[in-house]
């Protein structure tokens, strides 16, 4: 598709250390260490508080503002104040909002379940996880190992652990209006016919598992629909996937990983990388380039979309304003606008007659000219024409292979972690050198520059990109697989 471009307008500067959520009429709510909480593109008068520099995490119920501290505490700011609601051990991670309660992970991969009453209750039996979800008082937590809880009202109601003898990671699982549950699964150790390498689960609170679909690709977004769930991939694709499991044709959109998936009527937001694509029927409508990758895309109270994003290699934060019915900007068309033209020579016919010649004075002219080209070429050299053409086959440039060395397998220390050496050293340019090394984690953080970095991780299940760039700025990606049992 030509390049057609969708404006947005910044309505948070690029900003380290920024904790966020959406609100639940539409907006967002920004708290930066130190500074007054901010309420954006919102009706809704924030509270008079400024964000206490152990701000970890935070979320908008109907009980008013969760706070989650560094030290683990957990605290409910309403319009009568600051109040106490629980502890935990570690620092506080994730606070997903589900209306009038929250489910809450800390870093040390428990998981807490917020009543209404603003009580906080360790669940049972749910171990070290990564990521929840929570629907009203139904909460799913994905094990670091591929386990899947669900739990309701703090007690767990179905447990569904790995295939026996497969190493499993859940990438990403949301929750539908209706209450079911879907879940997108990846089988990491490649067991053959066993399991399905990537398949979508729903999940029922009351009977359990009701489906499972085998997908060509792992999913690593996705957003509930009225008859399904749209689903992006780690490849750049979009597909729907209906309830019955039917699939539509997959839309490829980019090479790199959906960060993020949001319908807004009927035009479906989908973020890549430092871009939001706009689809509608299949078609690609625009795309807007924005920062940073976008971590969330919700509606505004002014019917606008709100794009959050992320800076991999700073980790800064910023918000973007878009309309995803909004006049759309051609590229092409706008390059030839801002070019300078330079109007043409205008001939009259008087002049041209200057041009004109008799049949005698062309035969002329052409006799001298190639007198003229004889003699050069009997004073000219030939030309060497393999030197021309090697020269010209240096100007293609190779892109370079990047080589994140093996999947790895290891065991853990006292403090359940890991210090796992990530070797990119074998990665090579064919034609020049490799300028740029940058590892990513999961979360598309760059955590290193040099082809060789020690991370230290936890027990789970782990996946680190290569990205590696020439010195013509060609790229190559790859990944590694780290298991820490």
């Amino acid at each position: 598709m030509p390049g057609r471009l969708l404006e947005s307008e910044p309505i948070l500067e690029p900003s380290a250390n920024i904790i966020w959520s959406t609100l639940p009429d539409g907006g967002l709510l920004v708290a930066k260490h130190g500074s007054k909480i901010e309420y954006l593109l919102s009706p809704m008068e924030p509270p008079s508080h400024v964000a206490p520099q152990s701000l970890s995490a935070v979320a908008v119920t109907e009980m008013g503002i969760i706070l989650g501290h560094d030290d683990g505490r957990i605290e409910v700011l309403s319009e009568s104040g600051t109040e106490f609601a629980g502890a935990a051990e570690a620092s506080i991670e994730e606070i997903v909002s589900g209306g009038n309660c929250a489910a809450i992970l800390d870093s040390d991969g428990e998981v807490r379940w917020m009543d209404e009453e603003k009580n906080v209750h360790a669940i049972e039996g749910i171990g070290e996880s990564e990521s929840v979800r929570i629907n009203s008082s139904s909460i799913a937590a994905s094990g670091v190992f591929g386990t899947l809880w669900i739990a309701n009202e703090g007690k767990i109601v179905h447990t569904s652990p790995p295939t026996d003898g497969s190493i499993e990671s859940i990438i990403c699982m949301e929750f539908r209006p209706s209450g079911t549950l879907v879940a997108s699964r990846r089988c990491l150790d490649g067991i053959g016919d066993l399991v399905p390498e990537s398949r979508i689960e729903c999940w029922d609170i009351s009977s359990g598992r009701i489906h499972r679909s085998e997908t060509d690709r792992p999913i690593s977004s996705m957003t509930p629909t009225q008859h399904g769930v749209i689903a992006g991939d780690l490849m750049g694709g979009v597909t729907q996937i209906e309830i019955s499991g039917q699939q539509s044709d997959r839309i490829q959109l980019d090479d790199q990983r959906i960060s993020t998936l949001s319908c807004h009527d009927e035009i479906i937001c989908v973020g890549i990388w430092f871009n939001i694509f706009g689809l509608r029927d299949g078609v690609m409508l625009w795309k807007c380039e924005l920062d940073g990758i976008p971590r969330s895309i919700t509606r505004s109270s002014d019917g606008r979309s709100i794009a959050v994003c992320v800076d991999p290699s700073t980790d800064a934060v910023s918000a973007w304003a878009f309309n995803p019915q909004g006049d759309i900007e051609d590229e092409t068309r706008a390059e030839t606008q801002n070019k300078t033209t330079i109007d043409a020579p205008n001939y009259s016919e008087e002049e041209d007659t200057r041009f004109e010649h008799t049949s005698e004075e062309v035969t002329r002219i052409l006799d001298d000219m190639d007198e003229e080209v004889e003699g050069q070429v009997a004073d000219e050299e030939d030309p060497d024409l393999l030197a021309e053409l090697a020269s010209g086959a240096r100007m293609i440039n190779l892109p370079p292979v990047a080589d994140a060395g093996e999947d790895l397998t290891v065991a853990s220390g006292e403090d359940g972690t890991a210090e796992i050496l990530l070797d990119g050293s074998a990665s090579y340019d064919p034609d020049g050198e490799i300028d740029v090394w940058e590892w990513l984690d999961e979360r598309e953080r760059v955590v290193g520059s040099t082809p060789m970095i020690k991370v230290r991780v936890r027990k789970g299940t782990h996946v680190f990109r290569l990205r590696v760039k020439d010195d013509k700025n060609a790229m190559s990606e790859a990944i590694v697989t780290l298991r820490v049992t």
